[in-house]
């Protein structure tokens, strides 16, 4: 049985914007309890793992484990393999234009493709549910979905891969609709291709191991960057045979 004071002591965590999750870890208490004692609480959750121990530290007197590590040491680890990544326009910035976003992301995608010489048609019209149709060596046509990736300070990003209707709260998948997906990672200028599998709401790929983790089952990023090394039938080879 949980006291009063941890309870008390969730709701005060909650209030300060950390979510469920990390409550449950420093508590030592299940989500779902914590999920019970503070679902009338709304706040922005804060994201910053940094951000994340300041707080535990000011509201905790006792030691606790996040699992986790310091922002810094992800930022450096990815700066000494290159991802430094640039200053982009979020949600947060007031000439945000989630449309213009989209567009500058199919126009990389796009032009990827033609860098690397591979054949790329548009359908007329905008009543189907991918965005282009590429060509394989051997011929054979991929419909493709393009995407904008989201990057996170420990060095993965994430991309959905259902669309949703927010007005009617529904969401749908592209299975057998499309063949894959095109990511565009802003924060680095790169393009990524991923073979639809399954009917996940999204998929991280990683940019360097997570640290003090299990990476047994993560996808890293480099196994489907396009290049002219890791081709569309590289990549679609490792999922399905579509271009074998």
């Amino acid at each position: 049985m949980h006291n009063d004071k941890t309870k008390e002591k969730a709701v005060e965590l909650r209030k300060a914007g950390l979510g469920c999750s990390v409550i449950a870890k420093a508590l030592g208490i299940a989500k779902s309890t914590v999920l019970m004692w503070t679902k009338e609480i709304k706040v922005n959750v804060v994201r910053n793992n940094d951000e994340r121990i300041k707080i535990l530290e000011k509201h905790l007197d006792k030691s606790f484990s996040l699992d986790t590590i310091s922002t810094e040491e992800y930022k450096q680890q990815l700066k000494e393999l290159g991802y430094v990544p640039q200053k982009i326009k979020t949600q947060k910035d007031k000439d945000y234009n989630p449309k213009a976003v989209g567009e500058i992301s199919e126009v990389k995608c796009l032009a990827k493709f033609i860098e690397l010489g591979i054949p790329v048609s548009k359908p007329y019209g905008d009543n189907q549910r991918y965005d282009f149709v590429i060509e394989c060596q051997n011929g054979r046509l991929l419909r493709i979905q393009c995407k904008t990736a989201r990057m996170k300070e420990n060095g993965s990003f994430l991309f959905p891969t259902r669309s949703s209707n927010w007005n009617k709260k529904t969401h749908r998948t592209y299975i057998g609709e499309i063949d894959g997906f095109c990511v565009y990672l802003r924060e680095l200028d790169k393009v990524y291709i991923y073979p639809i599998d399954d009917n996940k709401s999204g998929i991280t790929l990683r940019l360097i191991k997570q640290l003090h983790k299990n990476n047994h089952k993560q996808k890293f990023a480099v196994d489907y960057e396009l290049t002219e090394e890791n081709s569309i039938e590289k990549i679609f080879g490792i999922k399905n045979k579509f271009c074998s």
